[in-house]
């Protein structure tokens, strides 16, 4: 019984927890396949990513992430950031703004947390489609660097692999990102 996932709950957790994903018809929907729902941090928490950005099966993390951005300490927003297309090759100044300018703060000032970043990977987990892009190209999100300053995470679903790609890099005006990948923010 090693395999049982709710080993370690009691009947009290376990019949809390139907209660909560709203009954026993929700939750034999869930299991039929016929609902299913996205979890969403609880905003104003403090974020924890130390244990889910770690690379394991279904999931590689550059070692950048930690290093430019930290994995712990963030406030977390309790909404998911919304994506746009590039419908053409662009850089990242045009997409986040030019370092000083008011578009460059305004993407600063609404970076998006890592909370959120998880939540979209758990929801499209083993990559089920869904909001973050599965074939190949890439979801860009704007984050907060530890120094302040503005760094992007790449987040893209390598079918090859069978797992999640996450990589971090501080912005850089010059790079460019290509048409069909998408850009969130909050």
């Amino acid at each position: 019984m090693s395999n049982f996932a709710a080993r370690n709950l009691t009947m009290g957790q376990m019949n809390a927890l139907v209660k909560k994903l709203g009954g026993e018809a929700t939750v034999l929907a869930l299991l039929a396949g016929t609902l299913k729902f996205t979890l969403v941090p609880v905003e104003g928490q403090l974020y924890n990513g130390s244990v889910f950005f770690q690379t394991r099966d279904g999931l590689w993390v550059d070692s950048n992430l930690e290093r430019y951005v930290g994995l712990d300490g963030h406030i977390i927003r309790g909404t998911l950031p919304t994506g746009r297309m590039l419908e053409h090759n662009t850089s990242e100044d045009y997409s986040f703004g030019k370092v000083g300018s008011d578009q460059y703060a305004a993407t600063l000032a609404n970076v998006v947390d890592l909370g959120q970043i998880q939540a979209l990977i758990e929801a499209q987990w083993g990559g089920a489609s869904g909001t973050l892009l599965t074939k190949g190209y890439a979801n860009l999100f704007p984050v907060k660097g530890k120094d302040g300053t503005l760094h992007v995470v790449n987040v893209y679903w390598r079918r090859d692999h069978r797992a999640w790609y996450i990589y971090c890099h501080p912005f850089c005006a010059a790079y460019v990102s290509y048409a069909g990948y998408r850009v969130f923010s909050n």
